[in-house]
């Protein structure tokens, strides 16, 4: 670990000594398993420069308050601590995005979603985001559709706090409400009906493993429900139709192998016209239909 280098540097009294960008990142790959890109993250934030800076620079000198904070950032990064957290930050359909432990890190899959409602949304449509969290999907949206109505809930006033701050840094305006799910839209002054709602829930099954190792950092009551994972997408495909309008879409994330039983729950409600969104990795990642009867 590199915990161990400085403190040895720190007994031989070499404060003075000449530690590179090369060099410390060479130390890290060898001493721990952080990877290459990883590193030049970190790095590249600790000195407050680009990745390509440190191409360009590698034998600049670090000062020994640069080489701690790398350090700490280091010792996070191999606990399996989330780049994202570290940094504050995670870049979502080219926008950059405040994060906390408090939202999702939204991840490429997600961006389907939006790929969806940009594409599908009427002119000046009435959205609605459901468990909006950080507010990555609504915001990126609202700035590619200027002309749509956006709403966000989530049941988290802290993730409500950090999407808002998402959507003054991006500069887009979006009505957020804090509901559980449904629950309490109607008491937040709206009795609005949508032309779409988009959203990705907690599907995670309560026993995936997934929940120990790598996401274990990220808040579990926006991972499981705490059963099959499809809990929370079976009261909004049964309760979404009191919100849509005739002929609107209801769009869903949902788990690689869930596609199946999404579609059911569709059917079972008197849904229409259902369709799928395949991801990069060639799974199912979304799964729409439209209300033709109320």
């Amino acid at each position: 670990m590199l915990y161990l280098w400085l403190f040895h540097i720190h007994l031989q009294k070499m404060a003075e000594s000449l530690i590179t960008i090369k060099q410390a990142l060479k130390l890290t790959l060898t001493n721990s398993k952080i990877q290459r890109l990883e590193a030049n993250i970190l790095l590249a934030h600790v000195i407050n420069q680009s990745k390509e800076y440190l191409i360009t620079h590698d034998n600049e000198i670090l000062t020994m308050q640069q080489i701690l904070e790398y350090n700490k950032l280091c010792e996070k990064a191999e606990q399996d601590y989330p780049i994202a957290y570290i940094l504050g930050n995670q870049e979502f359909y080219g926008l950059e995005f405040k994060v906390t432990e408090n939202v999702l890190i939204p991840r490429q899959d997600t961006e389907l979603l939006v790929d969806f409602a940009i594409k599908h949304a009427p002119i000046n449509a009435s959205i609605l985001d459901m468990g909006t969290g950080s507010g990555a999907i609504a915001v990126a949206l609202k700035y590619n559709r200027q002309d749509i109505n956006m709403y966000a809930c989530d049941i988290s006033q802290n993730a409500l706090d950090i999407a808002k701050i998402n959507a003054e840094n991006n500069k887009v305006k979006i009505n957020f409400l804090y509901s559980d799910w449904f629950d309490n839209l109607l008491n937040e002054n709206t009795n609005i009906k949508f032309d779409m709602i988009i959203t990705n829930p907690p599907y995670i099954h309560k026993d995936d493993r997934h929940l120990t190792q790598e996401i274990r950092f990220e808040p579990r009551i926006a991972l499981t429900d705490e059963k099959d994972g499809l809990k929370h997408i079976r009261n909004i495909i049964q309760n979404a139709k009191n919100f849509l309008n005739l002929e609107s879409y209801l769009a869903i994330e949902h788990g690689y192998n869930q596609s199946e039983d999404v579609q059911d729950i569709f059917l079972e409600h008197g849904y229409s016209n259902i369709e799928h969104i395949i991801d990069l990795g060639g799974y199912v990642r979304v799964t729409y239909a439209r209300i033709t009867a109320l």
